[in-house]
């Protein structure tokens, strides 16, 4: 199984989801729901040993696992799964207006990316490697804001792709940055006040990312 034997299908005449690309071992959807009355469920056929991520950037993201089994994203959270016993078939249900992404990893990918940091993938060490691994967590602003620019970027078809690869390997040096604070770069940021006011500021960027505030005006918020 690889990459490319990732199948996400709607039985819709219009998908509201974008394939972005699928190579060495790298795949990234983007997705935006309609607003409208009816939702839209995604089916997901991902193989094993495949390392998921699904990104709720507006609305609700439903799972849909079984008829015992169901789970939901709130705008600003992600999910990161890993199963090495079994494929996996299940319904992502977007909400109406909803912004979400989906990505794909395989484990030889990922050891590339840190051929010598491998105490970076623990899942992956010793006894982990044979178990699954689901995991949600709050989208840091950085991550927000590499994902948003998916949707208000305008490139060529073949620049959007390598736009595309670039923001999915920021994603996932985030994601596995040891580090819970960049506060090593910059010795401001260790001051808690600074911190809270930066990430307020960053967070304000993102939501009016197409109609960014002045200087100023942030400054007042």
């Amino acid at each position: 199984m690889t990459i490319n034997d990732i199948n996400l299908i709607q039985n819709t005449a219009e998908r509201s989801f974008v394939h972005e690309f699928a190579e060495n071992g790298l795949s990234l959807y983007t997705g935006f729901e309609p607003k409208s009355e009816d939702l839209h469920a995604v089916k997901c056929e991902v193989p094993s040993r495949i390392i998921q991520f699904y990104f709720c950037l507006e609305g609700h993201l439903g799972f849909n696992f079984s008829l015992h089994y169901q789970k939901q994203l709130q705008s600003g959270q992600y999910f990161f799964m890993y199963n090495p016993q079994k494929d996996l078939v299940f319904d992502l249900i977007p909400d109406t207006g909803g912004k979400w992404v989906a990505a794909y990893t395989t484990v030889d990918k990922l050891h590339t990316l840190f051929v010598d940091e491998a105490d970076v993938l623990t899942f992956l060490n010793g006894e982990n490697a044979a178990k699954p691994l689901y995991d949600e967590r709050e989208c840091s602003s950085s991550v927000k804001w590499a994902l948003e620019s998916l949707f208000t970027t305008d490139l060529s078809a073949a620049s959007r792709k390598i736009f595309a690869k670039g923001k999915l390997l920021e994603v996932l040096a985030l994601h596995f940055d040891r580090r819970s604070e960049d506060t090593e770069a910059c010795p401001f940021l260790r001051d808690e006040k600074t911190r809270t006011q930066i990430k307020s500021a960053k967070n304000v960027l993102i939501e009016r990312m197409t109609q960014p505030p002045s200087i100023a005006e942030l400054a007042l918020d």
